[in-house]
């Protein structure tokens, strides 16, 4: 046997992959249900998210991961083996995914038609005979909504329906392909962002290796790995002098998710007040065109309509949302929660222009510093705060030392509690803990002022 002194470098990655392995092993979703064993299922799976983050905090924070770019590759690749080919149980939004790529490749637009008004046409799936396609319609939620879905993902959504050829698995699995290579890109651009900027290399693994990015992109195929990817780029080029391609990049992002939009102005400094017009206008006509291939007459219209229900409607995992119905009913009888959650999402809006005004900086690591802090604001600020959404922010965390964040993202599974429940019900006690724990550990850091945490 070799000595344990051999053993001990590979002996954390070996530790993530159980951990990973028990992730991917310990949920098994029914209709409508996630954790079918109940409790113990979801013990399982806090447990095993507990074990990797541990791990990951020793692995990269506390003992910086200095192998290389090549092994970080490769430990990354692996570490999302046991997840690659196991179901993404613990959402059913890729089967909205493959829903809108087959519209597309039928062509239609997913912006044209809600899922539940094609039911008994010609784009029914039970009428389009693919194999698996019948498995689609009745298993993602929300079908009485158009999609909210802007066009870099609608492309991958096309790619992963195309490939898959009416086999449900196999369009996962593409999708999870793509989302893959969007990480891997992302690692890549990260370690030779942080290099241009002075910041060690290594801090790449903080998001290439971290749990909830592995999990909730490459296990559970969520778009925000796209716009990660083309948010990176878009500074590495911006870095380079290339910041007409970078317009195009932060395009490409807004095309997976429609926030960047927002954190526009923290380019100002950086490129100043001609070049940032220029940015944004290049920015907004790449938008725009790509939204030409799934245009319709009643598109503008169904696309404002949902995103409008989705701020005003949806909530799940929301600190802010959850103390304004507690109060709201405890005051007055009754929730005014949705009327308010839409005035309180425009701070994280305005908080891009806030920071422009009171502390500019013309340095990029100065613009990653405040995308982290700007898209946490902008999940907490939000009615909905799925785990997934704090991938954004996690990958700016390499540019600081986010300690709210980290706690957060750490027990952010505790939000997967509502699964319990084919209802999706949302006991508070769980949300109540999730965020008091991350304000006590981040509290708990700074006191200890440990410039590793």
């Amino acid at each position: 046997m070799p000595p344990l002194d051999q053993l001990k470098p590979i002996l954390p990655f070996l530790a993530y992959a159980v951990a990973m392995a028990a992730a991917a092993i310990g949920v098994d979703r029914v209709p409508a249900r996630v954790f079918t064993g109940g409790s113990w299922e979801l013990g399982l799976l806090v447990a095993a998210m507990a074990l990797a983050h541990w791990i990951w905090y020793r692995w990269t924070v506390d003992r910086p991961f200095r192998q290389g770019l090549g092994a970080l590759l490769l430990v990354a690749v692996l570490v999302r083996l046991p997840l690659f080919f196991a179901p993404p149980n613990l959402s059913d939004d890729f089967y909205r995914y493959l829903w809108d790529g087959r519209l597309a490749l039928e062509g239609a637009s997913p912006f044209a038609h809600r899922p539940s008004e094609l039911v008994g046409t010609p784009l029914d799936p039970d009428r389009l005979r693919a194999p698996g396609s019948e498995r689609l319609y009745g298993n993602f939620n929300s079908p009485d909504y158009y999609s909210l879905y802007p066009p870099t993902a609608q492309a991958a959504f096309a790619t992963a329906a195309a490939c898959g050829k009416g086999d449900v698995g196999r369009g996962a699995q593409t999708l999870r392909w793509l989302v893959l290579v969007a990480e891997l890109s992302s690692i890549v651009l990260l370690w030779r962002l942080l290099g241009g900027l002075g910041l060690p290399r290594e801090r790449a693994a903080w998001y290439g290796l971290h749990p909830l990015a592995v999990v909730e992109l490459t296990g559970n195929l969520h778009v925000e790995a796209f716009a990660v990817v083309f948010l990176l780029l878009a500074l590495w080029l911006v870095q380079r002098g290339r910041w007409a391609w970078g317009a195009l990049a932060w395009a490409g992002a807004i095309g997976a998710k429609l926030s960047p939009l927002w954190f526009l102005p923290l380019l100002w400094p950086r490129l100043g007040m001609r070049r940032w017009i220029l940015f944004g206008a290049m920015c907004g006509t790449a938008c725009l065109l790509s939204f030409a291939p799934l245009w319709c007459p009643e598109c503008w219209a169904n696309f404002t309509e949902t995103t409008g229900r989705y701020y005003r409607q949806f909530a799940f995992n929301s600190p802010v949302e959850l103390l304004a119905r507690l109060t709201t009913e405890s005051l007055l009888g009754y929730s005014v929660a949705s009327s308010l959650m839409p005035a309180v999402g425009l701070l994280a809006i305005v908080f891009p222009w806030y920071a422009l005004l009171h502390r500019p900086g013309d340095d990029l690591r100065r613009t990653g510093e405040l995308l982290c802090t700007g898209y946490t604001l902008y999940v907490l600020c939000s009615g909905m705060a799925h785990p997934w959404y704090l991938c954004l922010p996690l990958a700016f965390s390499p540019f600081c030392r986010p300690r709210f964040l980290w706690a957060w993202a750490a027990l952010s599974v505790l939000s997967y509690h509502a699964y319990l429940r084919p209802d999706y019900f949302q006991s508070p006690w769980p949300v109540i803990l999730e965020y008091t724990g991350a304000a006590a550990i981040a509290w708990w850091a700074w006191r200890r002022s440990d410039r590793k945490f």
